[in-house]
């Protein structure tokens, strides 16, 4: 298991399931620390094929990065990937996709990053003369890449038409198609009939966030979104059908504010960081042909035992990271469990609130891995 640090570069794991992982450094050939986004190359068995995106996406104090790296030795050593460095020196890669049925398709998507001193000093400044940001896609393995979306604002002053998420379709008879979060924008699919809108944002924020998970149904593929802004603070939904053309996939509301409900545990789940972090993650239980969802946010602290809040004091673990096993069912059914570590004592000794990436364990569904700041 591999992942990629905001500034600490690299990081690999031979043991990711133990107790104990022993976790190295693995990115001595990268000329920067900053880490955006992480991909394997599917189409290689040996699992030994990894791409790196340099740059943090998250704005504010994000570490601008140098361009897309490549392993094909686990991490051992790293190349940088020619074609990357004119369209991402000076922004930030927030995702990688490799083609699943052609490893010389490698799409990136870049965002805007800063240099300079830290936020507290007030120093940093989006790099000047950068390339516009967008999806940018090689088909020749990185030696030469070309934008292929383009959103609305592309200067990279803000984070406004930021990429935070690519995925190739799931399923073997769309594998083509191509999914992308954009912020502000919601998310788009290329297909045969180029680029279109399958989700709106809930937020007119210019600068709301969307996670996207898909799950293939026999050919059928399911999309969760977690998506907010500055003032929507959080809200899954879901489509049982992100293919279809016309009208559109149909959208179904997994989140209620109403304590009582079951579906409030994804209430205001990134509370007033959702244009900074926001995580989802989906597979199909291992019994049954459910959706098993995870998503995750930001810590509710008033929630916690011992808090003074007069509702919802004790109500749950703070719910940064909740879980769904059967997110497919009517929405009156769907139920979210509260999955935070450590806030039983009113104390958060566990899990941090701020999440930003959840991994699942293709061999084991209930086994998930988060990604914190």
């Amino acid at each position: 298991m591999w992942m990629g640090a905001a500034g600490g570069g690299v990081w690999r794991t031979p043991d990711a399931t133990v107790a104990d992982p022993q976790w190295a450094p693995v990115s001595g050939d990268i000329p920067s620390s900053a880490i955006g986004s992480l991909a394997l190359d599917p189409n290689d068995t040996t699992g030994n094929t990894i791409y790196a995106g340099t740059g943090e996406p998250n704005g504010s104090d994000s570490e601008a990065g140098v361009g897309l790296y490549k392993s094909t030795d686990a991490g051992d050593n790293w190349s940088l990937v020619s074609g990357s460095r004119a369209y991402a020196m000076g922004r930030s890669i927030g995702s990688i996709a490799i083609s699943p049925v052609n490893p010389d398709v490698v799409i990136m998507g870049t965002g805007s990053g800063k240099q300079g001193g830290g936020v507290v000093s007030g120093g940093d400044e989006t790099p000047p003369n950068g390339p516009a940001v967008g999806v940018y896609a090689s088909t020749n393995g990185g030696g030469a890449f070309s934008r292929i979306y383009a959103p609305p604002v592309d200067d990279g002053s803000l984070q406004s038409g930021n990429i935070v998420q690519l995925a190739f379709d799931p399923s073997p008879i769309a594998s083509s198609s191509l999914y992308a979060s954009v912020m502000g924008y919601g998310v788009m699919a290329l297909g045969a009939r180029g680029w279109r809108q399958v989700y709106a944002p809930v937020d007119p924020d210019p600068e709301s966030r969307q996670a996207f998970t898909l799950i293939d149904h026999s050919g059928t593929v399911h999309m969760y979104v977690l998506d907010g802004g500055g003032t929507q603070h959080g809200v899954v939904k879901r489509t049982l059908d992100v293919q279809q053309v016309a009208p559109g996939p149909v959208w179904t509301p997994l989140t209620d504010s109403t304590v009582t409900s079951n579906l409030y545990g994804t209430s205001a789940l990134c509370g007033g960081q959702c244009t900074y972090n926001v995580s989802i993650a989906g597979t199909i239980s291992a019994t049954g042909g459910h959706d098993v969802v995870w998503a995750g946010g930001l810590m509710a602290y008033d929630e916690l035992v011992g808090r003074q809040h007069p509702v919802v004091a004790g109500l749950s673990n703070g719910r940064a990271v909740v879980r769904s096993e059967n997110a497919e069912a009517a929405a009156a059914s769907v139920e979210w469990t509260d999955m935070t570590v450590g806030a039983t004592t009113g104390i958060m000794v566990g899990s941090h609130p701020d999440q930003h990436v959840i991994a699942l364990n293709p061999s084991n569904p209930d086994q998930a891995f988060m990604g914190s700041d």
